[in-house]
């Protein structure tokens, strides 16, 4: 669906060195996510939104002769975060969702190659990304520990005319806040 999720965020990159295979980055967005929850037959059981404030720093490094490899990022962030809900039809316990909020707090190690041609409708290229944190959220009072990680592939093929999107995505964590089911 278009418009499910509504995003703006913006970056600050400055490069470091004399060869310039180095930078700092300091970056800040805010997402509004639409999320539907459905039972196995397929009924609707809740609609949430979240809303997700993050910001965050990162030191990084380019890989290969001019990043063609990508480049490795180490740093900090800090998100706010809140899910809403919009209607809740469970059947059994109807009504036991709640609006949650909860921050986060995290260090980070990413790796990203991105080479696509253009970022929202590529014709050709790839942009895979692994990313790990290790952090704390803060729910209802109470302090959790996480260690989180996800990988993301797309890669982008031409033939003649047509174009075809491969894409995969595959995550883990230890711990989730409440209002975080779906990730």
């Amino acid at each position: 669906e278009l418009g499910a999720t509504v995003a703006l965020g913006t970056e600050w990159y400055q490069p470091l060195g004399d060869d310039r295979s180095r930078f700092t980055s300091a970056y800040a967005d805010h997402e509004l996510r639409k999320i539907e929850w459905f039972d196995a037959g397929g009924d609707p059981l809740a609609l949430f939104h979240r809303r997700t404030t993050r910001i965050g720093a990162d030191l990084g490094w380019h890989l290969g002769r001019a990043g063609n490899w990508g480049d490795v990022r180490v740093g900090a962030i800090a998100a706010r975060r809140r899910s809403l809900i919009d209607y809740d039809n469970q059947r059994v316990g109807r009504g036991t969702l709640r609006d949650v909020g909860w921050r986060e707090y995290a260090w980070r190690l990413a790796w990203v190659s991105d080479q696509l041609d253009h970022a929202n409708f590529p014709g050709q290229g790839h942009r895979y990304q692994i990313e790990w944190q290790r952090g704390h959220y803060r729910a209802r009072g109470t302090a959790t520990d996480f260690i989180r990680w996800e990988a993301s592939l797309n890669e982008v093929f031409r033939d003649g005319p047509h174009v075809w999107n491969l894409y995969g995505r595959l995550s883990r964590s230890t711990a989730l806040p409440p209002g975080a089911a779906d990730e």
